[in-house]
């Protein structure tokens, strides 16, 4: 498994660009001396600062930039479910081959009345159909999505027949009011990549396997509950929002 170093790879760039930059002023009085020097043939023209990144990304970044190409997909998913209420429709137009997941495990109880759930190993196949019914289920419940998480962690580059492969931390929170319940998923997705591209160019899954499931829940209401909202103003102070505790349970906050 390889990790390719993202920050490098910022750095890199930032380089360039401060140099271009640099190039670009010194050019200018240059050309103000004297109009017969030619910007692109000086040894280290924009040009050839911009031609040295293009063969950086081809060879020496290839991996990483192939990984934020298919990283796309899932960028694009949590976009849409930041920006978009439907997000049960957004998960089910996730286009795919094969869904493998597992079954639940052992209840352990903890703190709080919270339930933690471990799913076993991956067993279950499930195709677009199932996990379209999967999904109806949920939200016939009540069940409301809240917010999601989508981390692009590992990517394995395509290699004879084996093909590109990604490893995806994702985090799903959803709540329903009666009976009041509220859960956490936490899951590790392994997704091999199929050859396909959609509409919008973004690489589609093929098989999708959920390597680690955790689920924690809690049968109860929300621990805070929304008293009023208070509008940030356009003054020289603006209004921010105040956290208070009750540490010592005498009914004030300290």
């Amino acid at each position: 498994m390889m990790r390719y170093p993202r920050s490098a790879y910022s750095v890199t760039t930032g380089i360039i660009c401060l140099a271009i930059m640099l190039l670009a002023s010194h050019e200018g009085h240059t050309q103000s001396a004297s109009q017969s020097t030619n910007p692109l043939s000086l040894p280290f023209s924009a040009r050839q600062l911009f031609g040295d990144r293009e063969q950086l990304d081809q060879d020496l970044w290839a991996p990483e930039v192939l990984a934020q190409r298919y990283e796309r997909r899932f960028v694009a998913l949590w976009d849409a479910l930041l920006s978009r209420d439907d997000k049960y429709a957004i998960l089910a137009a996730v286009p795919f081959s094969k869904l493998t997941m597992g079954t639940p495990g052992q209840v352990e109880t903890l703190e709080l009345g919270i339930q933690r759930n471990q799913f076993g190993a991956p067993t279950v196949d499930l195709d677009p159909a199932g996990w379209q019914r999967l999904l109806d289920r949920f939200q016939r419940d009540g069940y409301v999505i809240e917010q999601t998480e989508w981390h692009h962690s590992k990517f394995e580059m395509p290699q004879d027949e084996r093909p590109a492969s990604s490893e995806v931390a994702s985090v799903i929170h959803a709540t329903r009011d009666d009976p009041a319940h509220r859960v956490i998923l936490r899951a590790l997705l392994r997704v091999e990549w199929s050859p396909r591209v959609d509409a919008a160019d973004l690489p589609i899954p093929g098989h999708i396997v959920i390597k680690e499931l955790e689920m924690l829940e809690r049968h109860a209401p929300a621990a805070f509950q929304e008293v009023f909202t208070v509008e940030r103003t356009q003054t020289r102070y603006p209004l921010g929002p105040l956290l208070v505790q009750d540490l010592d349970g005498d009914g004030l906050s300290e």
